[in-house]
């Protein structure tokens, strides 16, 4: 079925629609694929805990056999509490988005409620996945940032590593 061909300004003019292009955005998931580089667990809290274990080799001297032995330093233990970043998407349908909307890539169908819907919590679930991902690649870089650029957490300060200059001049913690 033909539409009518509004750039035409002619409401007796009709055209066929021969494609529907719909450009999606790339969706970066590199560092999110990655098999145990970023182990997500939830969280029923809203402040998790990590909990550092330091354990230090040394050297450990001769000793005549039968004689006492050196001890071992004792392992220093740290625990850090971390207050749970909140990404919120507040969307909403409205009558205007669906009524007498044709869906996309149709001559004949009409979009609906159930239709845009779902295309509106795909869009906000690719966006929290895009969110992720940029947080992934600052914190592998030593620094969690938010959407506007600015620090959320600076892993080297919280964990008292200094950054060292990596592959390209990008900082590498060294852990």
């Amino acid at each position: 079925m033909a539409l009518l061909d509004i750039f035409a300004r002619d409401a007796f003019s009709l055209r066929s629609m021969t494609a529907a292009i719909n450009k999606i955005p790339l969706q970066p998931n590199y560092l999110g694929t990655q098999e145990g580089l970023f182990n997500e667990v939830g969280s029923s809290t809203i402040t998790v805990m990590i909990e550092e274990l330091e354990g230090r080799l040394s050297l450990i001297p001769n000793s005549g056999r039968g004689t006492q032995g050196n001890a071992l330093p004792p392992e220093k233990r740290k625990a850090r509490a971390f207050i749970c970043n909140h990404k919120q998407v507040n969307d909403q349908v409205l009558a205007d988005q669906v009524l007498g909307v044709r869906m996309f890539g149709s001559e004949t169908q009409m979009e609906t409620v159930a239709q845009k819907v779902a295309e509106r919590l795909k869009l906000a679930a690719d966006s929290m996945e895009a969110t992720l991902e940029y947080m992934r690649v600052g914190a592998v870089q030593g620094k969690i940032l938010d959407a506007d650029g600015s620090t959320i957490t600076n892993l080297f300060d919280e964990f008292g590593v200094a950054p060292r200059a990596g592959i390209g001049g990008l900082p590498y913690a060294g852990w």
